[in-house]
């Protein structure tokens, strides 16, 4: 016996109880799967949040969906990021503006660096002159979250490894220049000649502020 039946799911979603979602599409990208409010109601998605770098998918309570959130006690969890600056950005970005290592967490955060190492492959020419050097909020050094590196520490002809020293000190006397800003490699002036990268090696926490 053949059967002529066929399933168009092109606008019929396949209910849970058959093995589907129960959704036409899981509307959010990335988004971790959740069960529905019943045993056979449609899946839902948790995303809310998500955007946070370092959040953790955290319960809201009973029948609700969970939401990714900073780690209790108002602090994320560690993250680590590693970012090669090229002889191009050494040459022309990080006297200027600087090169992006973390963006911007959103309104009422802070990006807290925890270390910082730089991490300098020599290639075949030295930097002749160039800045010191910071991780600092926002474009263009606008605050320094670090103790500024001496430019003579790129100059060698050998790969090496610079940790840098954080910088506490405060208040910061002007929250906005902290808050909801991206961390950035910068340097006091562009360098020279050289042709050597330097990979920025930063762990990093994110806090919420009361100042926005």
């Amino acid at each position: 016996m053949t059967s002529n039946t066929s399933l168009n799911t092109s606008t019929v979603p396949i209910p849970v109880t058959s093995g589907g979602t129960g959704l036409a599409t899981m509307t959010t990208a990335y988004a971790p799967v959740i069960a529905g409010t019943t045993a056979t109601g449609n899946l839902q998605v948790a995303s809310t949040g998500q955007s946070n770098s370092g959040y953790v998918l955290t319960s809201t309570g009973s029948s609700s969906l969970p939401t990714w959130q900073a780690v209790p006690g108002g602090s994320s969890i560690f993250t680590q990021v590693s970012v090669a600056v090229t002889p191009t950005q050494m040459l022309n970005n990080v006297g200027v503006d600087g090169v992006l290592l973390v963006a911007a967490q959103g309104a009422n955060t802070m990006i807290v660096p925890v270390s910082v190492v730089y991490e300098y492959k020599y290639n075949s020419v030295i930097y002749a002159t160039g800045g010191t050097t910071y991780l600092a909020y926002d474009l263009g050094g606008g605050w320094y979250a670090t103790n500024g590196v001496p430019a003579s520490d790129f100059y060698a002809s050998a790969d090496s490894v610079i940790q840098d020293q954080l910088k506490f000190e405060g208040p910061y006397s002007v929250s906005a220049n902290v808050v909801n800003k991206g961390l950035y490699f910068y340097s006091l002036s562009n360098f020279t000649n050289g042709n050597s990268t330097v990979n920025v090696h930063v762990t990093y926490q994110v806090i919420t502020t009361v100042a926005s």
